[in-house]
């Protein structure tokens, strides 16, 4: 019972056994006021698991994001964001 969300993107590859999707190359994802641009999106639906990585920046009305790493659990809606080299750390701006 949530809105819809549209994935773009240049090439995805579909598991028909087990529903798990992979796209790859300048995926879109748009829900509601949110927007992520990323290189690679794995939706694990076995393992009820989106990543999301490889040139993430995420954008809504206040905030844009950018990080190499985003995990969101399908049933919880928890997310962890990161970083692949720890000596970096996520950007984020917040307009007012």
């Amino acid at each position: 019972n949530s809105e819809s969300i549209n994935i773009k993107s240049d090439f995805a590859t579909y598991n028909s056994k087990n529903y798990n999707t992979y796209f790859s190359k300048n995926i879109n994802i748009d829900y509601l006021e949110n927007k992520i641009e990323c290189q690679k999106l794995d939706l694990l639906f076995v393992e009820n698991l989106a990543l999301l990585y490889d040139s993430i920046i995420y954008t809504n009305l206040k905030t844009k994001l950018f990080a190499d790493r985003l995990e969101i659990d399908l049933i919880t809606k928890n997310s962890k964001i990161s970083m692949d080299d720890k000596n970096k750390k996520i950007e984020m701006f917040y307009n007012k």
